[in-house]
């Protein structure tokens, strides 16, 4: 029997984009580089999404940690 992920954790390629961190405010943001806020570039974390629930934006390696942790 496989278990399959709440619907939060599923993950679609289509949804996935390059997830950026602002290295002043902290703030993150989907497919942008530069922070509109403190007109900085941002660094690279890696894949994410928002959150469908709390739009939220997760990283990918965020997610699968919940998922591995909660086994």
């Amino acid at each position: 029997m496989s278990r399959r992920p709440p619907h939060h954790l599923l993950f679609t390629a289509d949804a996935a984009s390059t997830v950026y961190e602002c290295s002043a405010c902290g703030e993150r943001f989907l497919g942008e580089r530069r922070c509109p806020e403190c007109n900085l570039f941002a660094r690279n974390l890696g894949l994410g999404s928002a959150c469908p629930e709390c739009d939220q934006i997760v990283l990918l390696d965020e997610l699968l940690n919940l998922s591995n942790s909660t086994r």
